[in-house]
């Protein structure tokens, strides 16, 4: 039931996925005698934690009995709850406030500056009558759930736990690539589109989950593409939503006025331009993030052609790769129409496509890639289904 409950904890934490960063996202749910009766998440960095908004939820349910009703409740939440300091108070005092009769998380948080708050909070709420179910005792299917909603906060804890004299990406990149079974990015002449309207949705939620979209000047000029959200945030499953900041490469070339003028990238946003010699060259990409990052930790998406989307991987600038696969001509391999996603993966065809994808992107990286999320992304109106593939770098 406990493994239940946390699933809901992290359907809760990715609602804000938009604004929480560089805070971890965090789900927390309070269950009363196996009756959910509080739920909350953190929506914005700097303000209430998920633990502290599913705790005024059942506050403003039972304003006369809360007390009573919390100390009967058991609580869930998505990722240890915090036991220092910041811009908020400790988590953990709440749920020691509250006598909670269980508390249950998902995953540690791997800051060792937390150690010896963790260790006095928690033998403190253990002292308080709570029984504690710690991440060991969660299922393996869990723990990989609980770390890859998370990878991004995690990445930077371990950025800041290295020398620094190290060089490493000082942020996130995630390169967008949507393609056909062969790895082709290119449009063939009969398809509008690569992928289905399902997989283009999500783009919009990456989007917004993002802080800076880095695109070429190339496809700029050849897609007219927007680059903007164009999906509210209920139909994304966010609480809220934002365009990132857009930056366009470029090397010889330039916009004309005219093309300022009817871009449509220029009517939805004040894109910044930086002019760099040759994407292809070594290091050439590198200034480019170092100025964007250098104030703060960034969240970049690479959402361009195939030669930009290549420079990156080449100069092993990126700690993650979204494929969108579309399916399309690949019915010879398989039945995709009545196949279910729990089944799909289990088909040795579909592990070998998955296999030369994660090979194909393997060429341009020095380090060993890993697919950590694989989906079957299936369409309302009638289309192919896609596989999203989620690649990560070793760090």
């Amino acid at each position: 039931m406990q493994e239940k409950f946390i699933a809901r904890c992290f359907e809760l934490a990715k609602l804000g996925e938009t604004n929480a960063f560089p805070n971890p996202i965090v789900g927390a749910v309070i269950v009363h005698n196996e009756k959910v009766i509080g739920e909350g998440f953190h929506r914005i960095c700097g303000k209430e934690h998920a633990e502290v908004n599913a705790v005024n939820s059942v506050i403003a349910k039972y304003p006369k009995n809360h007390k009573e009703i919390l100390a009967e409740s058991e609580i869930y939440v998505s990722l240890e709850p915090c036991s220092h300091t910041g811009k908020t108070p400790p988590c953990t005092e709440l749920i020691k406030k509250y006598r909670f009769k269980k508390l249950c998380f998902a995953i540690s948080d791997p800051n060792p500056d937390l150690d010896q708050n963790r260790l006095k909070a928690f033998k403190a709420i253990h002292n308080n009558g709570t029984e504690i179910v710690y991440p060991e005792e969660l299922s393996l299917e869990t723990k990989n759930n609980a770390n890859f909603i998370n990878r991004i906060f995690f990445h930077l804890i371990s950025l800041k736990n290295k020398q620094k004299n190290e060089t490493r990406n000082p942020s996130w990149i995630n390169i967008k690539i949507a393609s056909y079974a062969d790895c082709n990015m290119i449009t063939k002449d009969e398809d509008q589109w690569i992928t289905n309207s399902e997989s283009r949705k999500d783009v919009h939620r990456l989007r917004s989950t993002h802080d800076i979209l880095i695109t070429g000047i190339n496809s700029i000029k050849n897609d007219n593409s927007k680059l903007n959200i164009r999906f509210s945030a209920e139909e994304l499953n966010l609480a809220d939503i934002k365009t990132p900041e857009i930056v366009i490469l470029k090397s010889k070339q330039n916009f004309t006025e005219n093309e300022k003028k009817n871009l449509n990238i220029f009517q939805y946003h004040h894109p910044q331009e930086y002019k760099i010699e040759d994407v292809a060259k070594a290091n050439s990409l590198k200034s480019v993030l170092e100025e964007l990052c250098k104030n703060s930790p960034q969240r970049i998406m690479v959402e361009a052609g195939p030669k930009l989307a290549e420079s990156f991987l080449k100069q092993d600038l990126f700690n993650e790769i979204t494929h969108y696969m579309s399916l399309k001509g690949c019915d010879s391999l398989y039945n995709v129409k009545n196949i279910q996603a729990h089944v799909f993966f289990q088909n040795n065809k579909i592990i070998q496509i998955l296999d030369n994808i994660l090979k194909h992107h393997q060429n341009f990286s020095n380090h060993k890639l890993k697919i950590i999320h694989k989906e079957l992304i299936n369409s309302k109106c009638g289309e192919t289904p896609d596989l999203k593939i989620v690649i990560s770098k070793s760090l």
